[in-house]
């Protein structure tokens, strides 16, 4: 009985490190994929800037022919985009920060970092 046990967990052990070995294993690139990997990334970024584009200037045509003023954006505009943007990144950080936090420290820790996070979003 015991040569049994010891045999299936040995088998257990050698069917876990195979799984393992056979999970984490990087398959080497090649250079056909990695030209395909970044022609498709190429292509999915001109595209929507291309079309976009036009779309644009077609709109834009469409309010000058209807009489309409065009949408610009002023100078208040421009200044505030750097301060928002800068806030929406840093809002970003501390989100990830916080996913982090949660999976590592205890659960009180956790709940006083969160009502912490929760009332500075608030009063913003």
């Amino acid at each position: 009985m015991a040569d049994t046990l010891k045999s299936a967990a040995e088998n257990l052990t050698a069917n876990i490190n195979e799984t393992a070995k056979n999970a984490t294993g990087k398959v080497p690139s090649t250079p056909e994929g990695m030209a395909l990997a970044y022609f498709s990334l190429f292509i999915m970024a001109i595209v929507p800037i291309f079309f976009g584009s036009f779309r644009s200037v077609r709109y834009h045509k469409e309010q000058k022919e209807s009489g309409e003023t065009p949408e610009r954006m002023s100078h208040k505009d421009a200044a505030m985009f750097p301060i928002i943007a800068s806030a929406t990144l840093f809002s970003i950080y501390i989100v990830f920060q916080v996913m982090w936090t949660c999976t590592v420290l205890p659960d009180k820790i956790q709940l006083k970092t969160l009502k912490i996070l929760i009332q500075l979003m608030i009063e913003l």
